[in-house]
């Protein structure tokens, strides 16, 4: 499927009950969130037009520097941005009942064109790369270059903060590791080491995506392989 423009999609999101598919782009430097219909993609040819994918809706972020990643979860989206030595942020976004964002042009915050601004923002730890939500946890993806990956669980806090302080539990994980998604008790994740840029300097290349058991990630026991985690 070929996309409008040549965007960067760090993150993507879906919307089941508006079944949608989110990606992330950007335009003259402005973050923003654009949707396809679940409907559109199923129905694309490239063959039979030879022309890019038709989007639902473009939209521009305001309050976040580059959207570098982004999930979906009770009628939100959540997008985020990655920085390398410095806490970050989260910001949340409402949907409509046709779940497009919220678009507003309020002069006080200095707006001369139509974005979506945030509900709230939550902080983060640096080198964030993936975002998902599990029961009443966030978990949150983090690697930079060659050094081992984390993965953090968090209690969802209303204070709004993730900071490796305030983690629940951690796991580690080879370099690399990007996007992770939820389905069910299901945990999707994917890597970047087997991209071709990444590939000579990576020690340990994940080619594929894991599927792990949640259950029994709450019940990891360090002294036991990874691989327990597996289905």
């Amino acid at each position: 499927m070929i996309l409008p423009g040549q965007p960067h999609v760090g993150g993507l999101a879906y919307d089941p009950e508006h079944k949608l598919l989110w990606y992330s782009s950007n335009i003259n430097g402005i973050a923003q969130a654009v949707s396809i219909k679940m409907d559109t993609i199923e129905a694309y040819d490239y063959d039979d037009s030879h022309l890019p994918v038709d989007t639902f809706q473009i939209v521009s972020l305001y309050g976040i520097v580059r959207d570098s990643f982004m999930t979906f979860y009770e009628g939100c989206l959540y997008v985020g941005c990655f920085e390398k030595y410095n806490e970050s942020v989260i910001a949340r976004y409402g949907v409509d009942e046709e779940g497009k964002l919220i678009n507003t042009m309020d002069e006080k915050l200095g707006m001369d064109f139509e974005m979506a601004v945030p509900l709230d923002y939550s902080t983060i730890s640096e080198q964030v790369q993936g975002i998902a939500f599990y029961n009443d946890k966030l978990l949150i993806s983090h690697s930079f270059g060659i050094l081992p990956s984390r993965l953090v669980f968090y209690e969802q806090s209303d204070k709004r903060l993730y900071v490796n302080e305030n983690s629940a539990r951690t796991y580690r994980f080879p370099e690399r590791l990007e996007q992770i998604v939820v389905e069910g008790d299901s945990l999707y994740v994917m890597f970047e080491s087997c991209a071709y840029a990444y590939r000579a300097s990576s020690v340990n290349i994940v080619d594929r995506v894991l599927k792990l058991n949640l259950s029994k990630m709450e019940t990891y026991d360090e002294e036991e392989s990874l691989f327990f985690l597996s289905e």
